[in-house]
């Protein structure tokens, strides 16, 4: 080195410096760089610069070294060394010979991490503050406002530093009466309220925060915040909660109310001037254990839907409710958030109607005609015994199926469906409690009459269609039976009829013959009046005969010559026709 330079005064300073040969290699440096680098100076003497300022075996892009060499002037930088863990500035310049020509590099370094920190604190701080969605001012304890962001200087419409906050924010001349600023320059406290600010009618969060400058003033941190739109929100959630129909209720792991609605009083008959908060809710459970077994299921699963209790009113009447709740997290605090529903009526409904379902069963599996229920599609939802009598199904056989496609012959299906489809359409009958007769089809095949009793049930919403069947096979039968025989009976009335009239008629013709026949003495008249009067005596006991059938009696059997029966029968025959009969009758046949 020259004389010119001093090292001792070099090594004075509180910089680190560094002078560097044409190839970088150091040749001189002082104390403070030692301790910048965190390396003893011995060591420093002779190496590269970048070697030890940035821990690399060749130049970085942006080496101050060459940017010298190349722009030929000094040069000034910032740069953060990660090693070191600290923000260097850096000044280089070149060191010439008389001549221009360059003998080395002269550098200083300074450790200006203090400095970057207290600039980018600031920064960060005003950052933040004019990133919040909030007013911000600080104030002193005058009420004098001493910085303030921009949505606050929009708010209030007007520069507000050096003025007083209760001038800008209320248009006042004195100090807020319910101001509590000296609970923040005197204790320290941070405190927050809600209020509606008078000027727009809005609802605004307000927290003031002590603030202890570097020159140890006490200031106030002041956020104000818009909340009108939540509090508007919790009321509509608060009159949601306390309007809904059903039982809200809030309580913690113990079972202590935290909230509960008007419902949740009215249904377990608790006075509305009643205030449940703090209460235990294990005084309404009829049942300890319940509770218990409730708040089991709800932490292993974290909610739970239409879980049944049983529970007590304060009246001592007890009542079915339908619970579902589910657990929350406030802060540290867990929750319970309940709604409970009253099902009394409900499970007395569902009460009666297994009574009515029983009942139905129990006559419907003992009745002696086939009782059978389908759904709104027509599916066979019920088959009773008498039903798998008659038609031949099991039950497990048909349930499910289409009834009408199962039970009736097919030629008759499709009047069926078309049939149907208007009862599901309008819900109505013709056929409703009139008795039908149909052909019905058994599993076999085989056809028979039916006589179907038909219903329709309305359960709640739903639609069912009953009908009740009878086998009229029999019934059939004996209704031919009994056509037949009062075909009968008018044929034995009609020969009854004839049988009177014509016996009468007889009756004069034999007394005529008989008077005829004493007055004629020729023999062939008396001859002919003979054969007449048998005729007629034979006519009349047909008649006689026709008259018995048409009473109901049997006719009284009685001896008679076959000879002599077949002779008259022939002769009555053929009487008054052109035919000859020739009659030969072996002797001796027994009457």
């Amino acid at each position: 080195m020259k004389n010119s330079f001093v090292p001792e005064i070099l090594d004075l300073l509180p910089d680190g410096v560094m002078v560097l040969d044409g190839e970088g290699r150091i040749l001189y440096a002082n104390e403070a760089l030692s301790s910048i680098l965190k390396v003893p100076l011995p060591r420093i003497i002779g190496a590269r610069c970048y070697e030890l300022l940035h821990r690399s075996k060749t130049r970085p892009p942006f080496c101050m070294h060459m940017r010298v060499n190349i722009e030929g002037h000094p040069c000034m930088d910032e740069f953060y060394e990660a090693h070191l863990g600290c923000w260097l500035w850096a000044y280089a310049a070149p060191v010439k010979d008389e001549r221009g020509n360059l003998l080395g590099i002269f550098h200083i370094f300074r450790d200006v991490t203090a400095e970057k920190k207290h600039l980018l604190g600031n920064h960060l701080f005003v950052k933040i503050v004019e990133t919040l969605p909030g007013f911000f001012y600080l104030s002193d304890h005058d009420y004098r406002i001493l910085a303030a962001n921009r949505r606050f200087k929009e708010w209030v419409g007007e520069e507000p530093i050096g003025k007083r906050c209760y001038e800008v924010i209320y248009k006042q001349k004195e100090p807020c009466s319910w101001c509590r600023q000296e609970e923040v320059f005197r204790e320290g406290k941070t405190i927050q309220w809600e209020a509606v600010n008078p000027r727009d009618g809005r609802w605004y969060l307000a927290i003031n925060s002590p603030f202890d400058s570097p020159t140890g003033e006490r200031l106030k941190i002041s956020l104000i915040f818009d909340i009108h739109e939540r509090k508007l929100l919790e009321e509509k959630l608060r009159r949601l909660f306390e309007d809904n129909p059903a039982g809200l209720v809030v309580t913690d792991l113990e079972g202590r109310i935290l909230m509960a609605n008007r419902a949740l009083k009215r249904l377990l008959r608790v006075s509305e001037e009643v205030d449940l908060r703090g209460q235990e809710v294990q005084q309404f459970y009829r049942d300890p254990r319940e509770r218990e077994n409730l708040l089991k299921a709800l932490l292993e699963k974290g909610e739970i839907s239409g879980y049944e209790v049983l529970l007590r009113d304060r009246s001592g009447g007890e009542r079915t409710f339908l619970v579902s709740s589910r657990v929350f997290r406030q802060g540290p605090r867990l929750e319970i958030w309940s709604s409970l529903q009253d099902i009394t009526p409900l499970k007395k409904m569902e009460l009666a109607l297994a009574e009515s379902e029983a009942r139905f069963r129990t006559l419907a599996e003992n009745a002696p005609l086939a009782v059978i229920l389908m759904d709104e599609e027509g599916r066979i939802t019920y088959f009773n015994p008498a039903a798998e009598k008659i038609f031949g199904y099991q039950e497990k056989e048909v349930l499910g199926k289409d009834l009408h496609l199962t039970l009736a012959p097919p030629e008759y299906h499709e009047a069926y469906l078309r049939s149907f489809a208007r009862v599901k359409k309008t819900g109505k009958s013709r056929l409703v409690g009139r008795p039908l007769e149909f052909k019905a089809r058994r599993k076999d095949g085989s056809r028979f009459p039916v006589e179907v009793y038909f219903s329709i049930i309305q359960v709640g919403k739903k639609r069912f269609y009953l009908g009740i069947v009878q086998d009229i096979s029999e019934r059939k039968l004996l209704e031919e039976e009994r056509v037949r025989l009062e075909k009968h009976r008018a044929l034995e009335l009609l020969a009854g009829g004839v049988a009177h009239d014509f016996n009468n008629l007889l009756t004069s013709l034999l007394g005529n013959l008989e008077l005829l026949s004493r007055t004629v003495e020729d023999p062939r008249v008396l001859e002919v009046l003979s054969r007449c009067e048998k005729v007629a005596q034979r006519a009349k006991n047909l008649a006689r005969d026709l008259l018995t059938f048409s009473r109901g009696d049997i006719p009284q059997p009685k001896e008679v010559i076959i000879k002599d029966f077949l002779k008259e029968l022939v002769s009555f025959l053929v009487h008054g026709s052109s035919v000859r009969v020739h009659l030969e009758i072996p002797e001796g046949i027994p009457p």
